[in-house]
């Protein structure tokens, strides 16, 4: 019977040239002339390339140069016996499959052939030919297999040097597209430090990993000085030193948020009294950008100047909005004055006799008297030029109210109906009261202003993902396309010589330094309406509704 082994090492059995491939081949031994002759007539109509050898020495001369796909060794022969003979045709041709032929009685032979894996089959004798046929088609078989092994080992190293002459290929391409990304990389370099505002890139501990030309050149000291240390640490050694919180870092640094998830521009005043607008941006490591930022990009510029010249703006257009209301406000001081002087003179006349009537008089003049003191007083608050230290906890609804005590009696003389829609819990705000009411007076100015022959105004107040907003609807005349898109330009105006084209430009910097924004809707011939939003006071917003002014023209039924 046949015994599989697989005992062959595969480098071994590639090296080793394969067996005929057209007939299969079996090399018979054996010193019994009769018993070798009656196994090859047995196996010759099998379709086999039987050979016969009288000896083992002729036998492994017949192995080394026919390489035979079978190899059946009777066991006992004179000299060298079977299994030796086995052994040595093993070194001399792996690949042939070798079948020892020896009686039962052998049984010491069979147990050393076995062990040492010598054979792989076993011809008992006497045997039938059934079993014969058995055991030879089965070693031919797996002979075939072996040589088909082989073969496809032959292939496998002929495709294994084909990926060799391909990884190659590939390793040339590798260094071709290595070459590009250096250049990439060059290129990215010399634009980051040319750049002109002072640009680091940070980690998520705040140390600095890569630092611009002109970052360099703010902190008067080499790019390599910087890396490595902590922003906050190398901006305390400048002259233009921020405010330190309690753990040390700059208060009111954006980079926190940035951390997040979230870009985050912030105004941020020196120690030394100059203003400063740092921006950080979040960076992801992931190739989709996806994921929490490994890295932050920062930069700063200084923006003293620019905010001195908006509150320029901001005074100068406040001054002349004063002008325009100038007829208003005297009227409106006139009326209750010329009440205070006419039930004055009516006292003196009847007396000092507290009937009814004088009562009714002097709650006349009580209810003129405190009219005026708060007419006063608004426009008196309104006209001073606001700092950005006077900002405080205010409520915008009372914000809306008083700037309406300056133009709500005006507007009624021009048929400006003004409707009110109010949320007197409206969650409160850190602003200066002074600067959002000059926005709202810009706003209900221009509602006013687009409604020449009368209208309504609607102006509503309420809160949405941690803003407070403010909502001035009119039913003018609307704003053209062409003139929308450049609504917020300074110099800007439609109104001719009555308007310094200031009014938006000055509002959107006011709302943009209170962490807000402005958007403005118009269809024309139906009306406009502009949305003011600021960040609720104690919440920490994460929807933003903008991050800068926005305008939207609304055209017949589609926006």
């Amino acid at each position: 019977m046949l015994y599989p082994r697989h005992e062959m090492d595969p480098s071994a059995a590639s090296a080793q040239p394969a067996p005929p491939a057209h007939r299969p081949s079996i090399l018979l031994v054996g010193d019994s002339e009769g018993t070798i002759d009656l196994l090859a007539r047995q196996l010759r109509g099998e379709g086999l390339r039987v050979m016969v050898a009288r000896s083992a020495e002729e036998a492994l001369a017949v192995c080394e140069a026919e390489r035979p796909h079978v190899l059946v060794a009777d066991h006992r022969m004179p000299r060298v016996n079977g299994l030796e003979l086995l052994r040595r045709a093993r070194e001399l041709s792996p690949l042939t499959l070798r079948v020892l032929m020896s009686a039962h009685a052998d049984v010491h032979a069979i147990e050393t052939a076995l062990s040492e894996l010598l054979v792989h089959g076993l011809l008992p004798k006497p045997w039938e030919r059934h079993t014969l046929l058995t055991v030879v088609r089965a070693a031919v078989a797996q002979a075939q297999l072996l040589a088909e092994n082989a073969r496809l080992a032959q292939l496998a190293g002929e495709q294994h040097r084909s990926l060799r002459e391909l990884q190659r290929t590939l390793d040339e391409m590798v260094g071709e597209r290595t070459a590009i990304l250096a250049r990439g990389k060059r290129q990215w370099e010399r634009t980051f430090d040319a750049i002109t505002d002072p640009l680091m890139l940070l980690d998520r501990d705040y140390k600095v990993i890569r630092a611009n030309v002109s970052m360099a050149r703010e902190y008067r000291l080499p790019i390599a000085d910087l890396v490595g240390k902590r922003c906050w640490e190398l901006r305390a050694q400048l002259e233009d030193s921020f405010q330190p919180g309690k753990d040390g870092k700059c208060r009111g640094c954006p980079v926190a948020r940035a951390l997040s998830g979230q870009p985050e521009t912030s105004e941020i005043e020196a120690l030394s009294g100059r203003s400063f607008r740092i921006s950080a941006y979040p960076i992801a490591s992931g190739e989709s950008g996806a994921g929490a930022p490994e890295w932050i990009a920062c930069t700063y510029r200084d923006t003293t100047d620019e905010r001195s010249r908006q509150r320029q703006f901001a005074q100068a257009d406040k001054l002349a909005a004063i002008g325009r209301l100038a007829a208003g406000v005297a009227h409106e001081i006139n009326n209750p004055l010329a009440g205070v002087l006419a039930f004055t003179q009516i006292l003196r006349l009847g007396g000092n006799v507290p009937d009814p009537e004088a009562q009714s008089y002097l709650s006349e003049i009580e209810q003129g008297a405190l009219r005026c003191k708060k007419i006063v007083d608004s426009l008196l608050h309104f006209s001073r030029q606001g700092r950005r230290e006077e900002k405080r906890d205010v409520s915008l609804t009372d914000v809306v109210g008083e700037t309406l005590l300056l133009v709500e009696r005006q507007f009624g003389a021009a048929r400006v109906v003004v409707e009110r829609d109010l949320d007197e819990n409206i969650a409160r705000v850190y602003a200066n009261p002074a600067q959002i009411q000059q926005v709202l007076l810009n706003l209900l100015t221009n509602a006013f202003d687009a409604m020449p022959d009368g209208g309504s105004i609607r102006i509503h107040t309420g809160a949405e993902n941690g803003y407070a907003e403010v909502v001035v609807t009119d039913t003018g005349c609307g704003i053209e396309p062409p003139h929308l898109s450049q609504i917020f330009e300074p110099f800007f105006t439609t109104k001719g010589s009555r308007g310094a084209g200031l009014g938006l430009a000055v509002s959107f910097g006011i709302l943009k330094e209170h962490r807000g924004g402005i958007e403005i809707s118009s269809r024309v011939g139906e009306g406009t309406s502009a949305r003011v939003w600021i960040p609720v006071l104690g919440r920490s917003t994460t929807k933003l509704p903008s991050s800068a002014a926005r305008t939207r023209v609304r055209e017949g039924d589609n926006d």
